[in-house]
């Protein structure tokens, strides 16, 4: 996980307002599938929304635990939905 300046998630968060999430977390939890799946939206998208459908007691917890599965940074939490980025490897692709 790197460290973001205010400035760089405050542009990360403007980006994301219009967003829907693509990842849903729902009954079966952290499968190997989701986070593989996440890995891959984080690369091709850099900034990916999660929507807790189920687990919303422990959801700070999962989020900290996909974060760090993924090498991803949080770049906030509302309600049941988090917005997690990444750095791409394709500079293309890169954001900031």
């Amino acid at each position: 996980m790197e460290t973001l300046k205010a400035s760089d998630k405050k542009k990360l968060k403007q980006i994301s307002h219009g967003m829907q999430p693509v990842i849903m977390l729902g009954k079966n939890g952290l499968t190997d599938a989701l986070i593989k799946a996440l890995k891959i939206e984080l690369e091709n998208h850099e900034v990916v929304k999660v929507r807790f459908q189920k687990f919303q007691d422990e959801k700070n917890d999962m989020i900290e635990g996909l974060a760090s599965m993924t090498e991803s940074t949080i770049i906030k939490i509302i309600g049941n939905v988090a917005v997690l980025y990444k750095k791409s490897s394709d500079p293309e692709k890169n954001i900031l």
